[in-house]
């Protein structure tokens, strides 16, 4: 018998065939069993135990941790005057926006209230559009930067899209089609937009 039968658990399988049918995991080589076992390892590796995970969002987000080509997750408390959070979280957001995202000159300017304004350019082949977003203040990045991004990109048929949902507050960003979402939504996931 494989050795990945005595380790698979069946809410790491279920997540891993669901979410290669959508086209994630793309670079991992393993068979959708070893896979499986890898992420449930790597989940008790890093927690030290199974976390608690009371549905199949909280179990699908536990696995899509291991695949930063398609998924951000990230702590949104980071952002602040010389911390440059949102030029590293576009930058970020360019890397899983499936090729459709290209992010030029990123600049902040912040207030000693912790407001700032974004300025930012979205490069396509043709041109470079500046943006300008506002940061109403506070120490979170604000994820309604994505209607922004969302606007340069629509033409592309994909959308940055923020999960809201499982336990977790806003902190999984993907990039998806509609009826990519709309399977998700099927499967209990909620999006903040």
């Amino acid at each position: 018998m494989p050795r990945y039968h005595r380790r698979v658990t069946p809410w790491a399988l279920d997540a891993v065939r669901f979410f290669r049918r959508q086209g994630f995991f793309a670079r991992a080589t393993e068979t959708d069993e070893e896979l499986a076992e890898r992420i449930h390892r790597e989940t008790i590796r890093e927690w030290g135990e199974l976390p608690r995970m009371p549905d199949a969002v909280s179990r699908d987000m536990y696995a899509l941790w291991r695949d930063p080509d398609r998924i951000w997750c990230q702590d949104l408390e980071v952002a602040g005057p010389g911390e440059r959070a949102y030029e590293g979280i576009l930058r970020e957001w360019e890397r899983i926006s499936r090729g459709v995202l290209r992010i030029g000159r990123v600049a902040e300017h912040w207030s000693p209230s912790y407001a700032a304004r974004i300025e930012f350019e979205v490069v396509s082949d043709s041109a470079a559009t500046l943006l300008t977003f506002d940061h109403r203040g506070g120490d979170y990045l604000d994820t309604a930067i994505t209607g922004l991004l969302n606007q340069a990109i629509g033409a592309s048929g994909l959308r940055v899209e923020v999960a809201g949902c499982g336990g977790f507050d806003g902190n999984y960003v993907l990039v998806l089609r509609a009826d990519e979402r709309r399977e998700l939504e099927l499967r209990g996931w909620r999006f903040l937009w």
